[in-house]
């Protein structure tokens, strides 16, 4: 098995982390009308899908980088909604995001 470069590591990291930033901006830019926060969720996502860009770019497997951000964006944008908006959210709900990116994870390795 062979080791992700740390550089890799980080774009995905940062892709994810400003995409779940632009999440938490769209209740907040209320339908694009409030000026800065859609300013935010626009300069959020796509400084993540520039950094995914590169990432793959950089050697990041597309079959591997893409659905593990995929996965990891919703997982997060649940518990932004959660902890920042008050939305319920089931047991149920948070452990099949859970197992699908576990499931991801897994799979990549095979």
């Amino acid at each position: 098995m062979s080791t992700i470069p740390f550089g890799i590591i980080a774009m995905l990291m940062g892709s994810v982390a400003v995409q779940v930033a632009g999440v938490f901006l769209m209740p907040l830019n209320k339908g694009f009308t409030a000026p800065l926060p859609t300013i935010g969720t626009i300069l959020c996502f796509g400084t993540g899908v520039f950094l995914l860009s590169r990432s793959l770019h950089s050697g990041a497997n597309l079959s591997i980088a893409l659905p593990l951000v995929s996965a990891a964006i919703p997982l997060c944008a649940i518990f932004v909604g959660i902890f920042a908006f008050g939305d319920p959210a089931s047991f149920a709900r948070v452990a099949v995001l859970v197992a699908a990116c576990v499931a991801i994870a897994v799979a990549s390795y095979l």
